[in-house]
């Protein structure tokens, strides 16, 4: 099954304190005296007897050893007691599961000449909850619905230096550099048309026509069709037909668009996408504009 968007998982936990508090009072009872003669008798010293005390007090039973100390974020393997290996590294549920990890389904994203996809698979990770995140081993893509925290030091978190594939996941960079790339792969419309980055469409199928150098003369070459990064506006602007350079008489009623690569001018005509990297020609000829822009008007 091919899916494009990961979930975020969320955990809750509650603590519980108790107190305990007793007073306890107590009265000695009134000291008593006796008097006796010196010159008659001799008597023993009067006896007192002290009455017990009733308040308690009992002693911290609670010791520390300075030599122990306790890590909440450090996993040990319950088999042997050695520092736990990262969850992803376990192949089978069954080990999975006895290493404190879940068995989970993630997704891996792929780009190629028909677009991104958006896999799903079963691999071992980890428990923490968080937010969505993307990271890549190579050309691998994949996304998680956590941030993960014990992945090995070759798996890098998306970026504009990651593979094409990045562009396609949740949460993608943005790399206006690289949308050519992103873009250029897709050998047909369809692909080409739903390429998205972060849920916006950045491509547009159009018709390139290459004119030669810079000369101010059409060209008989082929056009060809191609996949370019592209605005997508809301609506198809049409516009008027003008009578450009006296050479339009059949002038397109969609806007039209030129570059200069250097060695060849190309021009496009589009309604429902903008090609970036182009000018739109205008009716009214101007010196920057190069005569090529009525090559599509003959």
């Amino acid at each position: 099954m091919r899916l494009t968007s990961p979930v975020a998982l969320g955990l809750f936990a509650a603590l519980l304190a108790c107190k305990q508090d007793a007073d306890d009072t107590t009265t000695d009872p009134p000291a008593t005296s006796t008097t006796v003669p010196l010159e008659t008798t001799e008597v023993d010293p009067p006896t007192t007897t002290e009455q017990p005390d009733t308040s308690t007090t009992v002693a911290s039973t609670t010791t520390t050893d300075p030599t122990t100390t306790t890590d909440p974020t450090t996993t040990t393997d319950p088999t042997t007691g050695e520092p736990a290996v990262p969850c992803i590294t376990h192949g089978t549920e069954n080990t999975c599961l006895q290493n404190d990890c879940r068995w989970a389904s993630v997704f891996t994203y792929s780009h190629g000449m028909t677009g991104c996809q958006g896999d799903i698979t079963k691999l071992c990770v980890d428990k923490t909850p968080g937010a969505a995140s993307t990271w890549y081993r190579g050309d691998e893509v994949i996304g998680f619905d956590y941030q993960p925290t014990d992945l090995p030091e070759e798996w890098k978190q998306c970026d504009c230096d990651g593979p094409i594939a990045c562009l396609c996941s949740f949460g993608a960079p943005e790399c206006p550099e690289r949308l050519g790339e992103f873009c250029g792969v897709a050998t047909n419309e369809t692909a080409c048309t739903n390429a998205a980055v972060n849920a916006e469409f950045r491509c547009g199928w159009f018709k390139v026509s290459p004119e030669g150098p810079n000369d101010d003369k059409c060209t008989t070459q082929q056009s060809k069709t191609t996949c370019l990064p592209a605005d997508r506006p809301d609506e198809c602007e049409l516009v008027e037909l003008p009578n450009y350079n006296d050479l339009c008489g059949n002038w397109p009623d969609t806007p039209v668009y030129w570059r200069d690569s250097g060695t060849l001018i190309e021009i496009t005509s589009s309604c429902d996408a903008v090609p970036l990297g182009f000018t739109r020609c205008e009716a009214e000829d101007t010196p920057e504009q190069p005569d090529e822009c009525g090559c599509l008007c003959m």
